[in-house]
């Protein structure tokens, strides 16, 4: 693979700089040459201080008046984060339950975290949870978490659907459609 070197007087002159925005742990095997190392949960506010002219538009924050619900519609978080000591509450209070088990170092994680939120605010009948692996590490252990992201979809307290790897939208919409369809009575008896 050819290496490309830029340097110091390169960048001055096309005005450009190289920024490296992958994770720590992603850097560890080697920085690349005269990058600026940014972790990517901070590049909004570091480019922000690098030329706050420059922000891409996709990174700025929405301006002017936001869209509000309609009166009387219960306005409720489109994903909840649960723990060990709130799991059995959740599955108390929602029908259904969707689980997220991710961790912040992983990169398919946060990938499927925007396809997950997505389909949370188009099925506000459902409860769509995450649990952090790192934090909560033994309600992972006792749900035999091995890989992640996983997701699991309980019915009626009953785990129906458990899964490792992130899914892409249709695949998410399908399980969450055959869950919302499945008859319990057929599947007890």
């Amino acid at each position: 693979m050819a290496e490309i070197t830029i340097t110091e007087t390169d960048q001055r002159r096309f005005a450009a700089r190289i920024l490296d925005v992958r994770e720590d742990f992603e850097v560890a095997e080697g920085m690349i040459p005269s990058a600026l190392h940014i972790p990517m949960g901070q590049l909004q506010a570091r480019l922000a201080e690098l030329d706050p002219r420059r922000t891409p538009h996709h990174l700025n924050p929405p301006r002017g008046p936001t869209k509000s619900r309609p009166k009387g519609r219960l306005q409720t978080m489109a994903t909840i984060d649960i723990t060990e000591q709130t799991f059995a509450q959740t599955l108390e209070e929602s029908d259904i339950v969707f689980v997220d088990f991710w961790a912040a170092w992983c990169g398919p994680c946060r990938m499927f975290a925007l396809t997950y939120g997505a389909a949370a605010e188009r099925h506000p009948d459902i409860t769509f949870a995450k649990v952090d692996t790192e934090a909560e590490q033994a309600l992972a252990a006792a749900a035999n978490i091995t890989s992640i992201p996983t997701l699991m979809a309980l019915k009626d307290k009953t785990l129906v659907f458990s899964q490792p790897g992130a899914l892409n939208a249709t695949g998410l919409e399908e399980v969450i459609q055959a869950v919302k369809n499945l008859d319990m009575d057929k599947l007890r008896a």
